[in-house]
């Protein structure tokens, strides 16, 4: 679970990221309409795009290793 700053847009974290991680997007849990910023859960990400979504300034939060359920 990939947290962003608030104003911060999946499309700017992707162009700092390298990568567009949409094959590995599972779902998106808020848009920064709300004022949260954006929140996105991926998939089978690698150790490598690991260490390089956590190195982008515009990401506040990752979580790992758990498992999210939608109900």
């Amino acid at each position: 679970m990939i947290w962003l700053f608030p104003g911060i847009s999946l499309e700017q974290h992707w162009d700092a990221v390298g990568t567009d991680v949409r094959d590995l997007l599972q779902f998106k849990l808020f848009d920064d309409e709300n004022g949260l910023g954006v929140v996105y859960v991926v998939r089978d990400m690698d150790d490598d795009l690991l260490r390089t979504v956590r190195a982008d300034r515009g990401v506040q939060l990752v979580e790992c290793n758990q498992r999210v359920y939608l109900v």
